[in-house]
């Protein structure tokens, strides 16, 4: 067998192509190929070993990874992220409560409803409030009713606001209600909440503007610009189907 000399020589891309020496090498097209290849591998090794990147000692790189399943929507993760949500920082519960509501695995509803109850920190309740909000499960829906009745204006506020972000639509009843409530950032929060489950299409839209217009009366300046701007948008949206 003769044996092959490789010349050391400028290395040049040229139209999609890799080339050394005039030598073709690879094509660029190819490039997406192996980084498929290379993603499929590294999700099987990720998966069979614990998602390895999820355990790091440095928390950005937990962060960025969970962050990365909850988009890609790896549901082999789950367990990996719900194990975070009890995490020492703050900041890999948030995140993994984000994730966990975009995969949306309703194996993550009970240790959502744990967070929401337990964890000290506010703006990790807040988040998997609304990380709840999104899954049409009845337990998430029974937490969010009871949590928008405590004594706390802060913890209603944030049950109103997931449920804003509901996929079952039916707490509008229950946030028009709310635009009675005695802190204003509640009733501001309603507002904002009516309107986000009118654009989802999950209410009765001549039910919602009725009470958007009463609520343009509030007493409160900031909850009348939000009815304002609520009523704006509800105008330029099309009509309903009949």
């Amino acid at each position: 067998m003769k044996k092959i000399r490789i010349k050391k020589a400028e290395s040049s891309v040229k139209r999609g192509q890799a080339s050394c020496g005039g030598k073709l090498i690879i094509s660029v097209p190819f490039f997406p190929f192996f980084l498929f290849l290379l993603t499929f591998i590294l999700t099987t090794v990720n998966a069979e070993n614990g998602f390895i990147l999820l355990k790091s000692t440095d928390s950005a790189v937990r962060i960025n990874e969970a962050q990365r399943l909850g988009n890609e929507r790896v549901e082999e993760a789950v367990p990996d992220l719900i194990e975070l949500l009890n995490d020492k920082s703050a900041g890999v519960r948030i995140n993994a409560a984000v994730s966990l509501s975009n995969i949306g695995d309703e194996r993550a509803v009970e240790p959502l409803l744990k967070v929401l109850k337990n964890d000290k920190i506010r703006g990790v309740r807040v988040m998997a409030a609304q990380s709840l909000g999104r899954f049409g499960d009845k337990r998430a829906a029974s937490a969010l009713k009871k949590l928008a009745e405590d004594k706390d204006p802060e913890m209603r506020r944030m049950a109103y606001g997931a449920m804003g972000k509901s996929e079952g639509g039916g707490e509008a009843a229950q946030l028009i209600e709310a635009l009675k409530d005695a802190h204003w950032q509640v009733r501001q929060t309603a507002v904002d909440s009516l309107m986000e489950l009118t654009e989802m299409g999950k209410t009765d839209r001549k039910a919602i503007k009725k009470a958007i217009k009463e609520a343009r009366k509030d007493k409160d300046i900031r909850v009348k610009k939000s009815a304002e701007k609520a009523l704006k948008r509800l105008d330029k949206m099309p009509e309903e189907k009949k």
